[in-house]
């Protein structure tokens, strides 16, 4: 429902609120029309530095994209620059993680 109105404050705050538990059962459930912003949303916060929950949002993109990994195939043209944008978040996460 955050989705849909499209508000980012509104999608920071329930995203936050949901319980690390539940996660692989939400990512399963989320229609896939909703797969790549929220992988969009997740990405730009990683990169922004606007959210600090390294392992939550790790997590989310995990059973994001083992539950949705074929529709994301399918429709790779698509959501190309979303998975870009994803693995820059993953590479930058790395490496401020690496120098540690």
């Amino acid at each position: 429902m955050a989705f849909r109105l499209n508000e980012r404050y509104v999608i920071k705050s329930v995203y936050q609120l949901i319980p690390f538990k539940e996660i692989k059962i939400i990512a399963a459930q989320l229609p896939p029309t909703y797969v790549s912003r929220l992988l969009e949303f997740i990405s730009k916060a990683m990169i922004d530095g606007t959210s600090n929950l390294f392992q939550f949002n790790l997590t989310w993109i995990n059973f994001t994209l083992t539950s949705h990994g074929q529709y994301l195939k399918n429709h790779s043209n698509i959501v190309a620059p979303v998975m870009r944008s994803v693995q820059k978040a993953l590479i930058d996460s790395h490496s401020s993680v690496s120098k540690l």
